[in-house]
């Protein structure tokens, strides 16, 4: 069975094999904003989006 996830749904565990900055994050913390980008590097507005997305 799938489960979904609705607005106020706690966050799941993250699974990651890289991190491109900072340390391993193990979970997330109530309060506090966290911003996940998936991207393509083939693709070229993922790209350029990058330099606005490490601005924040």
């Amino acid at each position: 069975m799938t489960s979904s996830l609705n607005s106020g749904s706690p966050a799941p565990s993250i699974e990651a094999l890289d991190w491109l900055r900072g340390d391993r994050l193990p979970n997330f913390k109530l309060g506090k904003i966290y911003i996940l980008d998936f991207f393509a590097t083939g693709c070229g507005y993922c790209r350029s989006s990058l330099t606005y997305l490490a601005q924040l």
